[in-house]
């Protein structure tokens, strides 16, 4: 089976999961080629899967794992009418009101003034329908969009269904190696001429966070020069880290405190 076989069974796979409301992840690594999926079926643990981590856990925002019960091609085989419709968790149809949205937005603005910001990322729910969109065919266009970027769609009731291509890696941890970067600022992809300051600033504070916190941590790490990352239509600024841990707790304690910017 050729690659490009493999990644169409793949996709049909996730078009399948998506109609039955079934329990699963599909997902692309950056620089790689090959999409990797998998199924729950039944509520049974297994060593190969899925997490997905919220930036803050609670009772209503838990880690969940998917279990990788299933292949692409083994799911493919098994019947609709033998796949149990979970209910699904509502995770919100409350848009956020401009006007509180601009009150934040200036809430935020006085403080950083202040002194007691530097970097805030504020965002705006907007809840609206989009009947009759293949979102298999969105995720095999942002993975062949997006070569570089980790790309990814899944589903639980937990969490509902979310999409999305990630050009930042936050940690990756093989042997006693760890590698993160500062990914900030955005323009345009190929756009000439020097970047803005206010660009430059934005990913300065993320990269002296880094550094920070792999001294902090006692990390021994090499720091690449900071360069234009294409991701998609867009590009960022980028900085990348490459460190040697001697423990796990640091590399626990390094995945704890990354996720805070």
């Amino acid at each position: 089976m050729n690659e490009n076989t493999s990644n169409s069974i793949v996709i049909e796979a996730v078009r399948k999961a998506l109609a039955t409301g079934s329990h699963f992840f599909a997902y692309r690594q950056p620089g790689e080629k090959d999409l990797h999926f998998g199924a729950q079926i039944i509520d049974q643990h297994t060593p190969m899967g899925f997490y997905i981590r919220p930036f803050r856990e609670s009772a209503d925002s838990p880690t969940t794992y998917i279990s990788a019960q299933f292949d692409a091609a083994k799911f493919l085989r098994l019947s609709s009418a033998s796949l149990t419709q979970r209910s699904m968790h509502e995770v919100t149809n409350i848009a956020t009101p401009r006007e509180q949205y601009m009150e934040q937005a200036t809430s935020l603005i006085e403080r950083m003034r202040r002194g007691e910001l530097h970097k805030v990322v504020l965002s705006r729910t907007i809840c609206g329908k989009c009947g009759g969109t293949d979102w298999a065919s969105v995720f095999e266009s942002l993975e062949a969009a997006n070569p570089n970027a980790f790309v990814f769609v899944f589903n639980t009731e937990v969490t509902g269904t979310w999409i999305g291509a990630s050009p930042e890696r936050y940690l990756s941890y093989s042997g006693r190696q760890i590698h993160t970067m500062a990914l900030a600022g955005t323009r345009p992809a190929g756009t000439r001429g020097a970047w803005g300051e206010k660009e430059i600033e934005e990913q300065r504070i993320v990269a002296d966070y880094i550094e920070a916190l792999l001294g902090n941590l006692g990390i021994k790490h090499s720091t690449s020069d900071t360069y234009s990352r294409v991701a998609g239509n867009v590009e960022h600024l980028c900085t990348e880290f490459t460190g040697e841990v001697g423990n796990m707790s640091q590399v626990d304690k390094m995945q704890r405190e990354r996720l805070i910017m």
